[in-house]
């Protein structure tokens, strides 16, 4: 007969698998606080860079410790060296040495949240100091988040797939009752526009556009919108958007009706 401890040990290491097996990195989280910070750092001592509100979602790529390293949102603190930026056209800029520090703060002895190389593109959000830009997030600048206060929503696979079902019961529910018909191979399907970024709200316009909008490398690449898919769902997390364009838009920027939206790595 197995003795009791041997059978604790084995149901302990049993849970702990599945735990650490559920929580297959890179997997969506959600804040479960009512404000919870992004830090530039693993320890309550790094420079808050950005504040999540509670059910805000994250995707979280690493763990260290007790906490997840996540991508930074629209609107976080990143600052750049103006002498190392070269602008260009309004807001748009290149980089112009080879390792170039993005800060947490307007202060070379902050944290360092990236490096940017030679010619890579920012988009300045703030050019009120002299020496530094704030600038929109690049894509390799990351935080970090106490684990406590997250939750696990789902593995990437799993979001996609849920919000696909979403989709597909919304358009299923607006079709007219059919007959049954023999079924037949059609071709994949192909759509007007498709493109990856993260999606951010398109925030405060006259007339919007969208209500949300693709940004790349800070720089936004079209304007959202669907009757098919919570959009919202998607805010702060990398995507792949495929629909089709809204004509005669009247922006630079090409509109774009979302018939299907997934999460990408």
């Amino acid at each position: 007969m197995k003795s009791p401890r041997i059978i604790l040990l084995f149901l302990f290491l049993s849970v702990a698998c599945f735990a650490f097996a559920e929580e297959k990195l890179p997997f969506v989280a959600q804040a479960t606080s009512e404000t919870l910070n992004i830090r530039a750092g693993y320890n309550i001592n790094f420079e808050v860079v950005y504040k999540l509100k509670k059910d805000d979602k994250v995707t979280v790529l690493e763990k260290k410790f007790n906490w997840c390293k996540v991508g930074l949102p629209e609107g976080s603190s990143c600052f750049i060296s103006t002498k190392y930026v070269n602008r260009i056209v309004d807001r748009d800029a290149a980089v112009g040495a080879d390792r170039v520090n993005v800060r947490a703060r307007p202060d070379l002895k902050s944290s360092v949240l990236c490096q940017l190389g030679k010619n890579d593109p920012v988009t300045i959000v703030e050019d009120n100091d002299k020496d530094w830009y704030r600038i929109y997030p690049p894509k390799n600048c990351y935080g970090w988040v106490n684990e406590k206060y997250l939750k696990y929503y789902f593995s990437i696979d799993q979001y996609n797939k849920e919000k696909q079902q979403e989709s597909t019961k919304l358009q299923d529910s607006r079709k007219p009752l059919e007959k049954t018909a023999p079924a037949i191979s059609l071709p994949q399907q192909k759509f007007e526009y498709d493109d990856t970024g993260t999606v951010m709200k398109s925030g405060f316009f006259f007339k919007q556009p969208g209500t949300h909008k693709l940004i790349q490398n800070g720089k936004v690449v079209s304007f959202l919108k669907s009757d098919k898919a919570k959009l919202d769902d998607f805010l702060n997390l990398q995507v792949r958007a495929r629909g089709s364009l809204e004509k005669d838009s009247g922006i630079k920027y090409p509109v774009v009706i979302v018939e299907d939206i997934s999460i990408i790595e």
